[in-house]
């Protein structure tokens, strides 16, 4: 019989399932990080409700492992799964978690959904290479002209796919699961990230009993990718490690 692995981690949008190596290995855990659905070889039928498409593949690679980790939309589907299965989970690892409708910073919140129209505006009319560059500029790491232009163009490609996250994690129901979630929560998020971000961990903090709040001086929203160290050092801090 195989052992288990320690966690499920659940990569971000235009990530891979891979990007957990790092971490794990500073960790000196296994860690099954499936490649998210529209990503690697993974496929996503356009139009398809996105985040269900996202939860039920992770379904299908979750098995005895009951620490959940995720980064950005990877860490709302881990908010799903915990609700919909608590007997399976003993913690939980949210990395700057997209969960907007969880938002109450009226400057943030106005602030993210004028990029989304401008990113929604781009994709409807076609303009998929500004779509990204707008996306990237704000969610990204680094600078968009430095990236190597087969990379531009790929995630160019997934702006519809970014389009369908979006509209799911500013549903009506989008917050609802909080109340479904009993396990105990880590929250770990850049001090650079956008200012969504940290209206979003104020509300999940306070929602789960206060939940630690572990801040990465000078990361941005990809601090999973770009402080493995201070990632890990939180996580192995984490009640249950």
């Amino acid at each position: 019989m195989t052992e288990a692995a320690d966690a499920l981690a659940l990569h971000c949008m235009m990530g891979r399932g891979r990007s957990w190596d790092d971490i794990a290995g500073r960790l000196g855990q296994r860690f099954t990080a499936p490649d998210l659905p529209g990503h690697g070889a993974v496929p996503w039928l356009e139009g398809t409700d996105y985040l269900e498409a996202c939860i039920a593949h992770a379904e299908a690679h979750w098995g005895a492992e009951r620490h959940l980790a995720g980064h950005s939309f990877g860490a709302v589907v881990c908010l799903h799964l915990a609700a919909r299965h608590p007997g399976r989970v003993d913690r939980l690892t949210l990395i700057e978690p997209v969960l907007f409708r969880a938002a109450q910073d009226a400057s943030a919140i106005a602030e993210n959904g004028t990029l989304f129209q401008d990113i929604l505006g781009h994709v409807t009319a076609g303009r998929l290479d500004a779509a990204a560059h707008a996306f990237y500029q704000v969610w990204g790491e680094g600078q968009w002209d430095a990236l190597p232009a087969h990379v531009q163009a790929s995630m160019a490609q997934a702006m519809p796919m970014i389009v369908a996250q979006d509209r799911a994690l500013a549903g009506p129901h989008a917050a609802d699961v909080l109340a479904d979630v009993h396990a105990p929560v880590l929250l770990i998020e850049g001090t650079d990230s956008p200012a969504i971000i940290a209206s979003i961990q104020a509300t999940l903090s306070a929602t789960f009993g206060g939940a630690p709040r572990a801040r990465v001086p000078g990361a941005g929203h990809m601090v999973a990718v770009t402080h493995p160290d201070e990632v890990a050092r939180a996580m192995a801090g984490h009640p249950g490690s």
